[in-house]
């Protein structure tokens, strides 16, 4: 139990620093870069560790494999990432300040949905190909590194997308999804539709998690980003949680055949508050603030 708690108390500092120095230098296309990484980790961490598992017939494989992954982020982190002082000019009170902001909630509810929409379904993926598509475990290993190897060049077009035109990506990402996963539903049970659907499946889903950070912070000033972004995570792990739980009472009554409605209704639910929108508000204050701020995280 330990073992969990301490990375998770952890692991939202690195996340929100790392997109807030990638956000403030880059733009999207460096948020979109970070992501990759998030993406890849979260779509081929399971198969890799359970071939691990499976490689040296014991389940403490996977831990080693985890462990020597983190050895080398570490290293890369001590390597490559240089000094950043912190910026003293930033207090507690203008950071949440930002939380007056209903645009701001509405997209973190939007947010939840999102990632509740893609983990209710992707949770269970391997069970759907398995009882639905009826596939063997050698063929379901292979189509989950194939969703996540098209997953990568999902994640560099949607980065690609966004720096054109957020809400319309964000529009587009949903609706795709929600066509593949309806496919899915209908032409689950045969072979060869569902390699392609898995490839396009793989593709849109991992443009989920840039989506939704740039969408959020678009608007957000820079004093309050790093704050912001743990909002953020906090969403995601509400999301991918409440995601897995729909699915699984879903599974439990009616079949694994129907989480891909738990999915498709919560996208529904999302696209829906894509068109609701509050008058953008900006003080002078905020405006001077974020001229002064903005030059020097680029230096």
């Amino acid at each position: 139990m330990v073992a969990r708690i301490l990375p998770a108390i952890l692991h939202p500092l690195f996340w929100n620093i790392s997109i807030a120095i990638a956000f403030k230098n880059s733009g999207a296309k460096g948020v979109s870069t970070v992501m990759l990484g998030l993406s890849l980790a979260t779509v081929l961490g399971i198969p890799l560790t359970t071939y691990a598992v499976d490689l040296f017939h014991n389940w403490q494989a996977s831990f080693f494999l985890s462990s020597a992954i983190s050895l080398i982020a570490f290293i890369g982190l001590l390597l490559f990432i240089p000094s950043i002082p912190a910026d003293n000019t930033k207090s507690a009170q203008n950071q949440m300040s930002v939380l007056k902001s209903p645009q701001l909630w509405l997209n973190l509810i939007s947010t939840i949905c999102t990632l509740a929409a893609m983990f209710s379904s992707y949770t269970y993926l391997t069970a759907y190909l398995e009882q639905i598509t009826k596939m063997d475990g050698a063929q379901i290993s292979i189509m989950l590194l194939l969703f996540g190897g098209m997953g990568t060049l999902g994640n560099w077009l949607m980065g690609l997308a966004l720096n054109r035109n957020v809400l319309l990506t964000a529009r587009l990402f949903l609706a795709s999804l929600i066509t593949v996963q309806v496919l899915a539903y209908y032409l689950g049970g045969i072979f060869t539709p569902m390699v392609v659907i898995v490839s396009l499946w793989g593709m849109i889903h991992t443009g989920g998690f840039l989506v939704s950070n740039i969408r959020t912070t678009q608007s957000v000033p820079h004093h309050a980003l790093e704050f912001v972004n743990s909002l953020l995570t906090s969403s995601f792990n509400i999301g991918i949680s409440l995601g897995a739980f729909l699915g699984g009472i879903i599974s439990a009554y009616y079949g694994v055949h129907y989480v891909l409605w738990v999915s498709i209704l919560l996208l529904a639910v999302t696209f829906a508050m894509s068109f609701v929108s509050f008058p953008k508000e900006n003080t002078e204050s905020e405006e001077t603030m974020h001229a002064k701020l903005a030059p020097s995280v680029c230096e």
